[in-house]
């Protein structure tokens, strides 16, 4: 697709799996232009469950652009999102809540980034990251999350034998719950 760009490449898929799952893929890719080109993954899943009233639902997705400034310069982007939302039937997290059943989970992350590239030589990556985790249980509630911010820059030289590598990265983690003790935990 990047060698010609009036063509697109794309795909789709449908399957079907036990205790009534369903999934749908995409998969796209095109090139704009000839500086300017794109890929989209996608995927959609849902579930009856194998239990009786514990659905599952998730999907993913993925994007990414690259723009070339000059021949040797690239500037990226990549976005990645994912849910998914499932019924849980058996104790989870054992070690926290013995009791557990009849629950639902549902987790998120989201992650985007930035890429400025010349070919091997430097690049500079600045990111966010993303995780939002919920237990939902009739007796107790758990929500986590955490998030991560950085930047990643790498500089060599070919004719040289160093390379100056520097990594940059503040988070934040947060828990709610009311039977889980963070200071135990952490």
């Amino acid at each position: 697709d990047s060698i010609n760009f009036s063509q697109p490449l794309s795909s789709a898929e449908y399957s079907k799996g036990p205790f009534g799952a369903d999934a749908v893929r995409v998969n796209f890719s095109r090139a704009f232009s000839q500086r300017l080109t794109g890929a989209l993954h996608a995927t959609f899943s849902n579930s009856g469950g194998q239990y009786v009233d514990l659905p599952y639902d998730g999907h993913k997705a993925m994007g990414k652009f690259d723009y070339r400034l000059k021949q040797s310069w690239r500037v990226r982007y990549r976005h990645f999102n994912s849910r998914n939302q499932a019924g849980i039937a058996v104790p989870f997290f054992l070690e926290e809540q013995p009791e557990l059943t009849n629950a639902r989970h549902k987790e998120e992350r989201l992650y985007h980034g930035v890429e400025l590239e010349r070919a091997h030589a430097f690049a500079l990556r600045l990111f966010s990251w993303q995780i939002k985790e919920e237990l939902f249980d009739t007796a107790r509630l758990v929500r986590h999350r955490l998030r991560d911010w950085g930047g990643e820059g790498i500089w060599q030289r070919q004719r040289e034998r160093f390379a100056l590598s520097i990594h940059a990265r503040v988070g934040r983690e947060e828990v709610r719950s009311t039977s889980i003790f963070t200071r135990s935990r952490f």
